[in-house]
């Protein structure tokens, strides 16, 4: 009988013991996904990314500045409110923005609200930090670390059109 409780112990704490290699395993896999995620947040995969990459090349100077504005900044916006301040910049938006919708590189919703599929934004931001290693090319920050460059930089030197943290 003894034998037999101690069997049942043993059992019980190898049962344990693979029970917690299993959790463990569990949460090593969800750890790494998440990173692997976080990773294609900041580095798409490039395949995809150069095929998308030819719409955005196809577009004027004018439409592909407003397609990276509502990529950094106005995801969500109603696109009313959105054209007025972009407007200031002379971009020609409403005319343009159709252009966007048309070729589907951005939507706007049945409550006016700009949408962007997340691979189109993520080729979008990937210009933008593109942009953001040139010398004095910085028009939307992305990275906290380069709004603090700037920021404590001489201001004269720098026009930021846009930052997201």
């Amino acid at each position: 009988m003894e034998l037999s409780a101690a069997k049942k112990e043993r059992d019980f704490y190898l049962a344990k013991v693979d029970q917690s290699q299993a959790l463990c395993s569990i949460d090593e896999r969800q750890k790494k996904w998440v990173s692997e995620l976080d990773r294609l947040k900041l580095h798409p995969n490039e395949k995809i990314q150069s095929v998308l990459r030819l719409s955005y090349d196809a577009l004027n100077l004018h439409q592909q500045n407003i397609l990276l504005d509502i990529a950094c900044v106005f995801i969500g916006e109603n696109r009313d409110f959105v054209i007025s301040i972009l407007d200031g910049c002379n971009f020609f938006v409403d005319t343009n923005m159709r252009v966007l919708v048309d070729k589907s590189l951005i939507t706007i919703s049945s409550n006016m609200s700009l949408q962007m599929h997340d691979l189109i934004q993520g080729m979008a931001r990937a210009i933008v930090r593109e942009e953001s290693i040139l010398p004095r090319k910085k028009r939307r920050l992305l990275i906290s670390s380069n709004v603090y460059e700037i920021s404590s930089q001489n201001k004269n030197k720098w026009c930021i059109s846009s930052s997201i943290q």
